[in-house]
């Protein structure tokens, strides 16, 4: 806006943020979304929502996470970026009948079995993405090259603590509500952000404002905010 301001001095210049989704979610008690997730209550659960597009996306996420030094630590990501396997020899469809090797392979490049981490690879139904926020105790957001992410708000809706990179619209929007953020392209400074995340959510979480975010950008308040522009626009 500050460049565009610049740019274009004759014209309106306004900002309205993006709205929680409060009306699209369900919220669930963090110890019974638990409990029907099958997720132990001491797990520290990083949750990762939205669609894990890059393998470098998938490999900022493991590389922070695996240097997380906490015993009960959990991974949930609902739709992750999967390696796919490319076999071919002959027999392969007929042996098929009795097991998949390429399903095999992928179970094992793809690091399913290991129990701290479990990932889903597709679309995530409403209900069940809004137990996994609900019992989420950090939501990372490992955008590398994006602008803006929903994901920062639908972190924000379940008054979870976000972390997310220092770039765009997400940086601005996580620092002015003073949530960590990192460098993406900074290994060091992306597992320090995800402890203090995690610190927070242990120590400093009624330090959050969570009400006065919940105002800010309350879906009503926005759509107003909305409302007033179109119509400033319309007399010009």
């Amino acid at each position: 806006m500050k460049k565009y301001k610049v740019m274009y001095p004759g014209v309106i210049h306004q900002y309205i943020p993006h709205p929680l989704y409060s009306t699209s979610f369900k919220n669930f008690d963090k110890v019974d979304a638990r409990t029907q997730l099958g997720i132990k209550a001491d797990k520290h659960l990083v949750v990762v929502p939205g669609n894990v597009r890059l393998k470098e996306e998938r490999d900022l996420i493991l590389k922070a996470f695996n240097s997380l030094k906490l015993k009960n630590k959990l991974l949930l990501i609902p739709n992750m970026y999967k390696k796919e396997v490319s076999i071919e020899f002959k027999g392969r469809h007929l042996l098929k009948k009795l097991i998949d090797v390429k399903k095999v392979l992928e179970y094992f490049c793809n690091k399913d079995y290991i129990k701290k981490y479990q990932f889903e690879y597709g679309f995530t139904d409403i209900d069940r993405l809004s137990l996994i926020l609900s019992a989420s105790d950090v939501v990372f957001i490992p955008r590398i090259n994006a602008l803006n992410s929903g994901n920062v708000f639908l972190g924000f809706t379940y008054k979870k603590v976000v972390v997310g990179p220092d770039i765009g619209n997400i940086g601005e929007e996580l620092k002015n509500n003073r949530f960590p953020v990192f460098n993406p392209y900074n290994q060091d400074s992306i597992v320090k952000a995800l402890e203090r995340g995690l610190n927070m959510n242990v120590k400093s979480r009624k330090k959050v404002d969570f009400e006065k975010i919940w105002k800010k950008y309350n879906p009503n308040i926005i759509s107003k905010q909305y409302d007033d522009f179109f119509k400033v626009v319309l007399k010009e």
